[in-house]
């Protein structure tokens, strides 16, 4: 018996508009710039926010955070979101996006190490 082979959906161009999805919960965003312009304090006017906190740097910020320094603490904050009910967030904040792929990153290599 040979491979089993799945096919890959064929990508069907559109006919009509897309309906509009204003709900906040439904957008994603990434906001970039330099250290200091006040892209954390932009989103700390929301009552329903939670940051995840890669590196310190929050203190002057009065928002619900959870510190993430390895990605084993970021694997137990996202499943702890996972079974959230009711959910209490609206928007999540991880600051900083660097050091985040940083420890992804490191959780790739080290995983690479493992297989080899």
């Amino acid at each position: 018996m040979g491979p089993i082979v799945v096919e890959k959906p064929r990508i069907v161009l559109p006919t009509q508009r897309s309906e509009v999805d204003d709900h906040w919960f439904s957008q994603k965003t990434g906001v970039i710039g330099p250290p200091g312009i006040g892209k954390s304090e932009f989103f700390s006017h929301g009552d329903k926010t939670l940051y995840i906190q890669t590196e310190a740097g929050l203190n002057h910020l009065r928002v619900m955070k959870v510190p993430v320094r390895s990605w084993d603490d970021f694997r137990e904050v996202y499943t702890q979101l996972l079974q959230a009910s009711p959910f209490p967030y609206d928007t999540i904040v991880i600051d900083t996006i660097d050091k985040f792929v940083d420890l992804a990153n490191q959780e790739a290599m080290e995983r690479g190490r493992a297989i080899c």
